[in-house]
């Protein structure tokens, strides 16, 4: 295969990189036609995270994935040059766009309803088809570097998970009737991250902590793993936590968070 073919590397990645490119501006297209002309708070907010996902997806590619495929492609030759072109563009890359198109259906079909749970239809799409562009670039990348990149592979296996739950859940619970201030939903959740921290586990660490170490201190220089361990600790154990614990405080007094930081410390008198 590929022996009658010669194959301009730097052209062939750029091709493919702008059917990406059409791809993920169709979806910037799709949350204008889901949000309509009548926009509130809710849908506001619903239209800026939907952005931000799309520009996320975008980076994932172009600063990376397609750097990758691009540097292998260069440095291969002949036969294998054409055969690893077959397989990451003409082969691997239509998960990628699969994924792109469903997620773009999903964000449509949520800004109708980011109230309400949403139909199987749209949580498939939304979180599935998230799931599909990232097992694109895992299936791309590893065939271009042998290598596994295990954020990707976590973040597609969450987002598999979270099907169940957005079939059950509002799609956005901000400024919803009986909804608390932002404030204190988006500090609040951060500091519920903590408590995977203080699960005790064999090696003595936090499960939140010992899934960061396994997932990302490799990423970092030796010398350099210490001192983002720290940071890490900083960040997750000290700062949210006192976020949390000033919100608990303005929200129902020193009383309640004095009772729950003594739960499980003091025994009650009888």
């Amino acid at each position: 295969m590929g022996r009658g073919w010669q194959i301009a590397a730097e052209h062939f990645v750029e091709r493919y990189g702008l059917i990406v490119m059409i791809a993920l501006g169709e979806s910037i297209i799709a949350i204008g036609i889901g949000a309509g002309s009548k926009l509130d708070t809710g849908t506001l907010v619903a239209v800026v995270l939907g952005v931000v996902l799309v520009s996320a997806l975008w980076w994932l590619y172009f600063d990376v994935a397609a750097i990758f495929g691009r540097t292998r492609l260069v440095e291969a030759s002949g036969l294998e040059r054409a055969r690893l072109a077959r397989d990451s563009y003409g082969y691997l890359h239509l998960p990628l766009v699969a994924g792109i198109v469903l997620l773009a259906f999903g964000i449509e079909s949520t800004l109708h309803q980011v109230r309400e749970p949403l139909l199987v239809v749209s949580a498939v799409a939304l979180c599935g088809g998230t799931a599909l562009y990232l097992i694109g670039h895992i299936t791309f990348l590893f065939r271009a570097t042998r290598y596994v990149f295990r954020r990707r592979t976590i973040g597609a296996v969450v987002l598999l998970a979270l099907i169940p739950a957005a079939l059950v859940l509002p799609a956005l619970a901000f400024d919803m009737p009986g909804a608390p201030p932002f404030g204190e939903m988006f500090f609040g959740a951060l500091a519920l991250l903590q408590a995977g921290l203080v699960v005790p586990l064999p090696s003595g660490g936090g499960g939140i902590e010992v899934a960061f170490l396994s997932g990302f201190a490799g990423d970092f220089p030796p010398a350099k793993m210490v001192i983002v361990l720290l940071l890490w600790r900083f960040y997750t154990t000290i700062l949210l936590t006192v976020l949390g614990v000033y919100l608990l405080v303005r929200t129902h007094g020193g009383q309640a968070a004095k009772e729950l930081f003594t739960v499980g410390w003091f025994k009650r008198r009888s």
